[in-house]
């Protein structure tokens, strides 16, 4: 994967390289290990917050994404609950600006 590096040589994690990065980790990682849906959401999620958790650009383009892939394999429920994460974050940060 074609990655970006800041001055100090690290990765830059831009919205658009971190929504590849958990496409390809997903399909990669389902095919693999057969993870189902719901075991993989919460693996690639726990495994990213810890990171993008101060940017809020990149925490919103997870759940998306994380969404977006669920739906893709049917799992409505999961889909329901990223949404209902990802609009608590959002009236969060709305709070916290007013």
């Amino acid at each position: 994967m074609d990655d970006k590096r800041n001055l100090d040589g690290n990765i830059e994690f831009t919205p658009e390289w971190l929504e590849k990065s958990i496409i390809y980790e997903w399909r990669t990682t389902k095919r693999r290990r057969g993870y189902d849906a719901n075991d993989l959401t919460h693996l690639i999620f726990e495994d990213l917050y810890r990171i993008i958790k101060d940017n809020k650009p990149l925490l919103k383009v997870t759940y998306e994404t994380l969404a977006k892939l669920n739906e893709e394999d049917g799992n409505t429920d999961m889909v329901e609950h990223l949404n209902s994460k990802k609009q608590h974050f959002l009236s969060q940060l709305a709070m916290n600006r007013g």
